[in-house]
Order: structure tokens, then C-alpha cells, then sequence
């Protein structure tokens, strides 16, 4: 053996002199470069030296600094595995160093360990390591203060998000809330126990991780916040105090994702009474990776958004937030087209946003007011926006802000007992607003990429111009049911768009399910349509291509009224406004036929008298006429507004406008026994009248024959439209 070591030491020797003198006579030789230290946020070094705390780790790797949201979804899992194996190394060669505490993110980069600051530099020469961050914590996004009011609005027609899923990474939800009832089709905890940071897991059982039935229901403490965010995004139509409402995407399901930790009061901040809720950043990026791995679950059916109503900090440009751990997370979700939607923050900066919000391929979204704040479509007083010169768009089209949506005073449904409800103000409600429009639309187009869907949203929303400052931020209000005619009419014409993967088979929820299984590796906007009294209308308007205005196919009825659908103009029937508006209306904004372009609407502003009509010759098999009508009135007083259905000049049905008793929130069927009358011709009216005070929208759509009834509330879950109770009215003719 001495021998042998001997030998071994004059070999060394004999090449580094060999070396020497290549280099010497030749110059072809010369040492690496030097690899820089990682980069050690300024935070950790201000932190007591000799106590331990959580860290996030990214290593380098050859495609730092590239856009990973434009990967395929082969190339994202290829990466993961070189991801593993560096990791692997990383953590091997500072074993004396680094404490694993958590399970390690698949498709990341990232290390996410226990260490003491007076060790940062020595972790910071190791080659494969591209930066240290702290572990950092996020409160729910809610602005506490409760002297604003308002609503939500969700311009959705004909589609309801079906065949999608949201999932909502928040302090939980109540999957038995009757808002929710049928609507969470899966769950996950994350959450944290770190008796330095003075924390503890609240998922079952303590663990880190569970995704046990139960897991993502809500933690112990203030923890209504996930299921009032989660009734936003897709509860179900309920009427609660004497309103009814419905969430943006009520035929969506929710994919429940617990990430908070419960803290002790002394680490709440000063002047905390009790103890709180903070998520830890690595367990936003560990539910990310577990949705990401998962998406293909059959009951999820296509993952449409990501809802995180979380953040704090403050960054006032679009590359700040470009070193964050959590963006390659975000990015390896917007490979696989689905979207990661950010509340802004709530603390009133007028030049900066809050993380993880910044991140470039996040959605960040802030908040508009609604009509009973006094003021439609304004910024709200407390949510975050950037410098107008810091929010342009990059290639993809990012902004720092992306949209706005309703976010004042929204009711929805909390967590303290399944049938409660309460208004809550914040970015946090605005944020579910688009999660859900982004359901809306995968529904429509399931592999349309994030990047189509933004465009979607931003070119059909309304222009809200922020001048809180002197520096004016111009940034769309949503318009859904814009954006699903822009999104239907692109499918019609770019069939092509690629299909969703195949799913997994599907799994029912019951309490048998194993408490550890593994993550599976194998109604606001105003009118904008503007009528011309004296507008002089072509009788007989060429029939147009239909937009699909419909998820699912429309009913079939036994004989068809001529025109019943309105797609031929005015053929067949006289229309009559007593302040000179169209009744004939094009499919566009707030509302939209329940098939085809064309519908009729009339009411929609105050003193109005509304009249359709039209000859109908009755079929001799025809047993019910069958009228498609659509009601939305924030009249409280049933009677105000009226319309009035006439059939051979006989009064056949009197319908009050009122939202107690007949807001719709989408079309219904509505039928008249037509037996006495088979073989007439007689004259159809339909008048609504409206008084001064709050105003009523009466429309019609597909009006045709059939043998028996079948009024119902809703056709279908994509039949349902969402409106909050509020005032709006028709632009002036």
C-alpha cells in the first residue's frame, strides 16, 4: 500500500511539471474562470448569526435567465430530473451545513433548507449555488377596513367554466359550505413548524405536507379567507339577504390548497392581540410544484388558474421580482397554459406592487370600485399600482399590473358555519374575479395558453385610468363576457388550438382515501352599445355566422318560430322604444344572446316602455310557445317595473322585475298553452315598463314551439350569468 501511494505521489509530480511546461512553451492552457459567489439577500446577513433559519437556495443552472413559461411541458419534466441529481450534489457537499426539513420541489431549482447566517458564505462559494433567500412570509391580501362598500361584477354569459378547475392556494376552504356544496374536488396542506420562527403546521396531523380528506379545508384561526375567496372564483347560485348571486365560474370545480401556518402572537407584529396566519414562501412553491405534477388529474379536468390573494413587500419594476424562488414555479405552471393570478397588495402604493404579484409571469391584479361605492369603474383607495413608465409590456406581454376587477366589499361565503356570509373588501376579492374569468375562457378554449387568454381579457376590458397620483396608469377592467365572444369567435376560426392532455383516472372524494397519500408522480358595466333614434334599420338584415354562445348544445324544439332567434334582423317582427333605442341588440359587453348575435333587450334605463311584437301563425301540433328570457333587476320593490306578455290580444302573463323574486342570472325558459289557438294567426306583444327609480333589463332569445314545458331555473350550469345587485343603465341613444 506504501508502494502504491508512493508511486501515485511521483505520477502527481510528474504531470503538473508536464503541465507547467505545455503552458510555458505553448500558452494553450490557462485555469477556468472563477465562478462569483451566489447572491445573499441583505436580510439573512443582518440575522443573529449562530440561529438557524429557513433559507430557499436556487442553484445554477444553464438555462438561468431564460423564459421558462415558453417550455413544452416535455422539456419542463426533462429538466426536473437534471434538477434532482444537481440537487443531490448541492446538498451533499454541504451536508454540515444545510438541514432538509421539507420535502424538495420536483420541477424546480430550488433547495429549501435550515442554516445559520455565519455560514452564507461558505454556501455561497459552492459553484452550483446561484443565490440565497429567506424563507420569506406572506399574510392573507385583505384590506381590513370596513367603512368601503361595493360589489363584484363577472360579465359572463353562456359559459360557466365547466370541464375546468381553480385552484386556490389560501388558508383553506370549507368544502361543506352550501355555497361551495359539490365544488372542491380535491385538497392539499403545506404548512410549517419552525419553533425559531415561533410556527406550526396546521395541516393534519402536524405534518408538513398532507393530502389527506381534509387537509385543505380551513385552518384554526381567522381563516375565512380561502373560502370567501373560493365562493368569488365558483359558488354556486344561492340568494342570501334578499340578494342572489352566483361566483364567477359556478360550473368550475376548486382545488383546495391550504399554505398557511399559524404563528404565535409574539411573532405577529406589533400590536397583535392573539395569534395569526403567515405563509411561508416555500410552502407556496411546494403547492405549486404538487399542482403542476398533478394537473392532469381526470376530476380537475383542465387546471385553468392558480388563485394566490397573498403577498406583502413593495417593488416597482417588471425584472424585481425576476430572482424570486417562487417565478420558476409560476413559469413551469405557464408552460403547461395555466395561469398564476396575483392580488397586487392592498397598501395604497401608487408606484409599486407586492410579491409574488411582481413576478413577471405571474397575473397581478388590483381592484376597481362598483356602483355602490358611489363611483363605477374607479381604482379602489387601497390597491397597489405601479409607475405608469414601469408598467410596459414585455414579449409576452406581461405588465407589473395586469387587469382590475371588482375588489370592494364583496359578499361571498366564510367559513364560520356553512351558511355565512359576510362582504370583504381587498385585491384579495379581485384576484378570484379573474381566476375565475380564466375558467370561463379555458372552458371555452382548453388549450388556449395564458398569454392568449391575457390577451383575451385585456383587449375586451374596460379602460379604467388611475389619477390617484400625477402619473396616470391606464389598466383594463375585466369584461368576461366580452373576452368569451372574443375567445368563442377565435376557436370558430383557429380550430386548431391544441387539445388538453389526456386526464388520469378520476378519483371520488369520500373519507376512505388514505390520510397519506403521496403527491401522484406518476352585472357592472353600463352599456356601451350606442342607438340612434332616427336610425333608419334594413328590414331585412342578412343573417350573420354565429358566435357559439353556448358550452353545450342548444335544446332542439318541435317547430321553430320564423326568426325566433333574431339572427335575420327585424324579419317578422316590429320593435318600439319610447327614448328611441334599439331593441335589436348585437352580441358585445355586458350582455350576450343565449344563441347566435342577436337578441332583444328591452328596458334598460329608466322610464322606458319597450315593445316587441310580431304575428304568429300557430302550428296544428304546437302545444306551449316557448320564449328564452333573461331578467336582471336590482329593483327592490317588485311591481316598479313590469313586463307584460299579450297573445291574441289577451294578457297571458304579468312578470314583476324585481331581484327578491325573478332576477334570473341567466335565460330561462318561460312557456304559454298555445292548444285553443293551433291553426290562428295571432299577434304576439311584449312590452316592459319601467319607472324612475332603480332600473330593470328584460331580454329574449330563441323563441320557438314545443310539445310540453320544461321552464326551469337554468337550461344548464353554462346558462348562468353572473350579475351583482346594482344599478346600471343604458349608454343614451
Amino acid at each position: 500500500m506504501q508502494m502504491f501511494q508512493q508511486m501515485r505521489t511521483r505520477l502527481v509530480g510528474v504531470l503538473v511539471v508536464v503541465l507547467a511546461l505545455v503552458t510555458a512553451t505553448f500558452g494553450m492552457i490557462s485555469a477556468a474562470p472563477a465562478v462569483p459567489p451566489a447572491t445573499v439577500d441583505a436580510s439573512l446577513r443582518a440575522l443573529a448569526q449562530d440561529v438557524a433559519v429557513p433559507v430557499i437556495i436556487t442553484m445554477r443552472t444553464v438555462d438561468a435567465g431564460a423564459d421558462l413559461s415558453t417550455l413544452s411541458v416535455a422539456e419542463i419534466d426533462a429538466r426536473a430530473s437534471r434538477i434532482g441529481v444537481q440537487r443531490t450534489a448541492v446538498v451533499a457537499r454541504n451536508t454540515n451545513i444545510l438541514k432538509l426539513t421539507k420535502t424538495q420541489p420536483a420541477h424546480v431549482p430550488l433547495v429549501f433548507a435550515r442554516m445559520s447566517p455565519r455560514d452564507l458564505d461558505a454556501l455561497a462559494s459552492d459553484p452550483s449555488v446561484a443565490s440565497i433567500n429567506p424563507d420569506r412570509l406572506a399574510k392573507p391580501a385583505l384590506y381590513e377596513s370596513t367603512t368601503l362598500i361595493g360589489s363584484a361584477s363577472a360579465n359572463v354569459s353562456g359559459y360557466a367554466g365547466a370541464g375546468t378547475s381553480v385552484a386556490v392556494l389560501d388558508t383553506g376552504v370549507l368544502s361543506g359550505h352550501e355555497f361551495l356544496d359539490g365544488q372542491v374536488v380535491d385538497e392539499a396542506c403545506f404548512s410549517t413548524t419552525d419553533s425559531d420562527q415561533e410556527s406550526t403546521s396546521v395541516c393534519p396531523g402536524g405534518a408538513a405536507s398532507s393530502y389527506a380528506t381534509g387537509a385543505g379545508e380551513p385552518c384554526p384561526i381567522d381563516c375565512d379567507h380561502g373560502t370567501h375567496v373560493a365562493g368569488i372564483v365558483a359558488g354556486k347560485k344561492i340568494t342570501y339577504g334578499g340578494q342572489t348571486f352566483s361566483g364567477v365560474a359556478p360550473a368550475a370545480k376548486i382545488i383546495a390548497v391550504q399554505v398557511f401556518s399559524q404563528f404565535a402572537t409574539s411573532a405577529c407584529g406589533v400590536g397583535a392581540t392573539g395569534p395569526c396566519v403567515m405563509s411561508f414562501e416555500s410552502d407556496q412553491i411546494s403547492a405549486l410544484d404538487w399542482l403542476y405534477t398533478n394537473r392532469n388529474t381526470g376530476d380537475w379536468g383542465t387546471l385553468a388558474s392558480v388563485n394566490m390573494s397573498l403577498g406583502g413587500g413593495e417593488y416597482g419594476t417588471l425584472s424585481a421580482c425576476n430572482t424570486d424562488p417562487i417565478k420558476t414555479s409560476i413559469d413551469t405552471l405557464r408552460s403547461a397554459g395555466v395561469a398564476t393570478v396575483i392580488a397586487s397588495g392592498n397598501e395604497d402604493l401608487l408606484t409599486a406592487i407586492g410579491a409574488p404579484a411582481c413576478v413577471s409571469s405571474a397575473i397581478a391584479v388590483g381592484a376597481s370600485t362598483a356602483a355602490r361605492t358611489g363611483t363605477l369603474d374607479t381604482p379602489a383607495s387601497f390597491s397597489n399600482r405601479p409607475r405608469a413608465s414601469a408598467n410596459n409590456p414585455n414579449a409576452l406581454g406581461d405588465r407589473l399590473l395586469d387587469l382590475m376587477a371588482p375588489g370592494n366589499v364583496v359578499m361571498s361565503s366564510i367559513a364560520t358555519t356553512t351558511t355565512s356570509y359576510d362582504d370583504y373588501p381587498g385585491t384579495s376579492m379581485a384576484t378570484p374575479h379573474v381566476a375565475g374569468a380564466w375558467a370561463v375562457l379555458k372552458g371555452i378554449a382548453p388549450g388556449a395558453s395564458v398569454t392568449q387568454v391575457l390577451g383575451w381579457l385585456r383587449t375586451t376590458g374596460k379602460t379604467i385610468v388611475d389619477r390617484r397620483n400625477s402619473d396616470p396608469l391606464s389598466i383594463p377592467r375585466i369584461d368576461v363576457g366580452a373576452a368569451a365572444i372574443r375567445a368563442a369567435a377565435d376557436v370558430l376560426v383557429t380550430p386548431s388550438v391544441t387539445p388538453t392532455p389526456s386526464r388520469t383516472p378520476t378519483r371520488t372524494r369520500s373519507s376512505t382515501r388514505t390520510a397519506t397519500r403521496n403527491p401522484k408522480q406518476s352585472a357592472t358595466k353600463t352599456r356601451t352599445k350606442t342607438r340612434t333614434a332616427s336610425r333608419t334599420k334594413t328590414a331585412t338584415r342578412t343573417a350573420v355566422p354565429t358566435t357559439t354562445a353556448s358550452a353545450t348544445p342548444l335544446p332542439a324544439w318541435s317547430t321553430s318560430v320564423t326568426n325566433g332567434g333574431f339572427e335575420s334582423g327585424l324579419t317578422g317582427w316590429t320593435e318600439s322604444s319610447a327614448q328611441g333605442y334599439d331593441l335589436l341588440s348585437l352580441a358585445s359587453g355586458r350582455y350576450l344572446p343565449r344563441s347566435g348575435t342577436y337578441f332583444m333587450y328591452l328596458g334598460g334605463v329608466p322610464n322606458e316602455t319597450s315593445i316587441l311584437a310580431t304575428t304568429l301563425t300557430i302550428p296544428a301540433e304546437a302545444t306551449y310557445l316557448r320564449l328564452h328570457t333573461f331578467i336582471y333587476s336590482p329593483e327592490t320593490v317588485c311591481g316598479n317595473d313590469v313586463t307584460t306578455v299579450k297573445l291574441d290580444s289577451s294578457l297571458v302573463a304579468t312578470i314583476p322585475l324585481c331581484y327578491a323574486t325573478n332576477s334570473t342570472l341567466g335565460y330561462v325558459p318561460f312557456s304559454i298553452n298555445v292548444t285553443a289557438l293551433r291553426g290562428s294567426s295571432v299577434p304576439l306583444e311584449i312590452k316592459t315598463v319601467t319607472n324612475g327609480t332603480l332600473t330593470s333589463h328584460f331580454l329574449v332569445d330563441d323563441v320557438g314551439y314545443v310539445s310540453a314545458p320544461t321552464d326551469s331555473i337554468f337550461r344548464s350550469s353554462s346558462d348562468v350569468i353572473v350579475y351583482p345587485v346594482e344599478d346600471v343603465t343604458r349608454s343614451a341613444p
